[in-house]
């Protein structure tokens, strides 16, 4: 909105989560860690694991057995395609394959910070609604490599296969 006054000053608002127990829970692992907070999660991991040739996708299982994937953000998935493919993607994860969108808790909002010095790249995950980090059964990251164009794949990308599973957090 324009307007011909100038406007200083700050503001705030605080919002308060109904939960038992707000703390972050930290689990490290071998050349990173995840870090679980009411409103997202952080993951630390070697950046070479991101590397043009491969990449990532985690699945952050709650004790209710909800879900939140990180490909997964909120919006409009109304086509068929678009909720193909995604579905595609989750059933190519071990212990995923029957699972239904209606299981997964959309993320609000994905950002990656890369450390150059440290040699890691750190994905936040803003989840769509607050996760109490005690309700948090387990976090799994998944590393798919590239195996060329024509490659038929396993992850729901063509030319991308598994190579590795890692349980980073179990609560």
């Amino acid at each position: 909105m324009q307007s011909e006054r100038e406007a200083s000053g700050s503001w705030h608002t605080s919002m308060t989560l109904d939960f038992a127990n707000t703390d972050q829970i930290t689990a490290d692992f071998a050349g990173g860690s995840v870090t679980l907070q009411p409103l997202s999660a952080s993951l630390t991991i070697p950046e070479e694991w991101t590397a043009e040739s491969s990449y990532i996708n985690c699945v952050i299982t709650l004790k209710d057995g909800r879900k939140v994937y990180s490909d997964y953000y909120e919006g409009d998935y109304s086509n068929p395609n678009d909720t193909d493919n995604l579905l595609r993607g989750i059933h190519a994860l071990p212990d995923c394959e029957n699972d239904m969108l209606e299981q997964y808790l959309p993320i609000a909002q994905a950002f990656v910070k890369s450390d150059v010095t440290r040699g890691t790249q750190t994905q936040i995950l803003c989840y769509g609604e607050p996760i109490e980090p005690t309700e948090v059964a387990a976090v799994t990251l998944y590393r798919f490599a590239y195996r060329g164009e024509n490659a038929l794949g396993t992850s729901g990308v063509q030319g991308y296969d598994l190579t590795d599973t890692m349980v980073l957090y179990q609560g």
